[in-house]
């Protein structure tokens, strides 16, 4: 995934379309922030279910991974489902 998705700094905090997670936004080995990685997934979502579905396997393939723990995942679920995206 290619992180030309943002071209400002993002927040300290993981915040969907002004949700803000509480979550640490952390830089990925892929070299894209969990930020950065949410907005692709909304440039490639066909509607909000598909936006929703993508960040919930995001969120728990980075629970498995260790770079959330399990109340992150779903603080950032929740964000996503409120979203206005796409």
């Amino acid at each position: 995934m290619a992180c030309s998705v943002r071209s400002a700094p993002t927040p300290p905090t993981v915040v969907i379309d002004g949700c803000d997670s509480g979550v640490a936004d952390v830089l990925l080995p892929s070299g894209c922030s969990i930020t950065e990685s949410i907005l692709a997934i909304a440039e490639g979502a066909k509607n909000h279910g598909a936006f929703v579905s993508g960040t919930t396997h995001f969120a728990n393939d980075l629970r498995k991974d260790g770079w959330i723990e399990n109340q992150d995942k779903g603080a950032i679920t929740r964000c996503a489902a409120w979203a206005n995206q796409p």
